[in-house]
């Protein structure tokens, strides 16, 4: 599992932030489809992965930020 992800000039992100795979995004959202997922990211409802190789992750802080603001907007 990536727990801490690199920039290319070898800084570490801040928050020390850990990324999810598609499957625990999956768990965290409340097993929504792979389809779905990808609806909403065409949507703008989750923020971008990002692509390490052939595979994609997401922040864990950067999603929770934007589904928190996504909140505060509906309110």
């Amino acid at each position: 599992m990536l727990e801490e992800y690199k920039s290319h000039n070898g800084a570490s992100k801040a928050r020390g932030d850990r990324y999810l795979t598609l499957a625990e995004l999956r768990g965290k959202l409340g097993n929504r489809s792979r389809s779905a997922i990808y609806a909403d990211l065409a949507a703008g409802r989750l923020p971008k992965p990002i692509k390490l190789g052939g595979r994609i992750y997401w922040s864990e802080g950067d999603l929770e930020t934007h589904l928190r603001n996504l909140r505060e907007e509906r309110s």
